[in-house]
């Protein structure tokens, strides 16, 4: 196999793919675009009819300068330049980070999550971001979603299906690098140099 150029004029300057889909920030403009898969609404690109899926990337319109993405297994979580937080697509497993459930448990279009993010990992079934401002100081680690044996770090280790519907702190007492969630776990690299 070979690399494939993208069907696309567009000058990409980060990029994320998920289960089925993917997602790019351009340079200049900050603008993000979605393609692949659309059955839960992970492209972001509203309107009636959206969930059919895209073949070239197509613009998730909002009037934001894009600063990270990234593509889960079938929802979608981006950070702006001033550090916004926003997630779509799936959340049967509640990791878009909102209080209350969604219609059919999804959205097809960014909605706000009630943290300030410097960066965001989305995972199969759990979310996790190092906060900015606002609910904690910078490099603290929160998640939400599916908490099934403890995968999100918040405390909870129940062996039964469970979920954490909004940002939760990572308990630990530990300031973060990075946070990355997967499939069934999740790890972080501590800002000093060894966890406990």
């Amino acid at each position: 196999h070979t690399p494939v150029k993208i069907a696309s004029d567009l000058r990409f300057v980060a990029v994320s793919v998920g289960y089925n889909h993917t997602c790019a920030i351009t340079g200049t403009a900050a603008e993000l675009y979605c393609w692949g898969d659309n059955t839960r609404g992970q492209l972001g690109i509203g309107s009636p009819g959206s969930l059919n899926g895209k073949n070239v990337p197509t613009k998730v319109e909002l009037p934001v300068r894009w600063a990270s993405v990234c593509a889960g297994g079938i929802h979608t979580c981006a950070t702006t330049e001033l550090s916004e937080l926003y997630c779509w697509g799936d959340n049967a497993r509640r990791q878009l980070g909102q209080p209350g459930t969604l219609t059919n448990d999804l959205s097809s279009v960014p909605i706000r999550v009630a943290l300030s993010a410097q960066s965001v990992s989305a995972g199969s079934t759990g979310t996790c971001a190092l906060s900015s401002t606002g609910l904690g100081t910078d490099a603290d680690a929160y998640c939400w979603g599916e908490s099934t044996n403890g995968r999100l770090g918040t405390g909870t280790a129940s062996p039964n299906l469970a979920f954490q519907n909004t940002p939760m702190k990572v308990v630990g007492g530990l300031s973060w690098k990075s946070i990355v969630a997967g499939a069934s776990i999740t790890c972080g690299v501590p800002v000093s140099s060894k966890a406990p």
